[in-house]
């Protein structure tokens, strides 16, 4: 006899079943992978971007005269984050003076809460030119 009987016709449609909600299952988890990849490279990028803006700046420039080893907050970048990510949200600028020569360049930028927070930080020295 040829064709399927009900019960193998009804065997199939569980296993696609079962096998379609694997699928969707992973594609909900690939896409939210995604997204924050996606984010952590924004925020990334956010943060290298502003680093460089500093680095192309004089020693006089930079500003933060504080304290030897103490940062101030030079700058609030927090605006620059785009409408995407997950509140609260916080990009700064801070400075130090570890020298009279050199003034060292924090770059951070938070986002998320909890489990969720992620932190980029970039650093760097700036030296007084003669």
């Amino acid at each position: 006899m040829g064709g399927f009987s009900a019960i193998e016709l009804m065997v199939m449609i569980v296993v696609l079943a079962i096998t379609l909600t694997a699928f969707a299952s992973s594609f909900n988890t690939i896409t939210q992978v995604n997204k924050k990849s996606q984010n952590m490279n924004t925020a990334s990028n956010l943060a290298y971007s502003k680093l460089q803006e500093y680095q192309n700046k004089s020693f006089d420039q930079v500003g933060g005269d504080t304290a030897k080893d103490e940062f101030t907050v030079v700058e609030d970048f927090s605006n620059s984050f785009p409408a995407t990510f997950n509140a609260p949200k916080t990009a700064s600028v801070q400075v130090s003076n570890p020298s009279n020569d050199y003034k060292q360049i924090l770059v951070s930028v938070i986002y998320g809460k909890g489990e969720n927070l992620r932190k980029v930080t970039y650093s760097d020295f700036i030296r007084r030119s003669n």
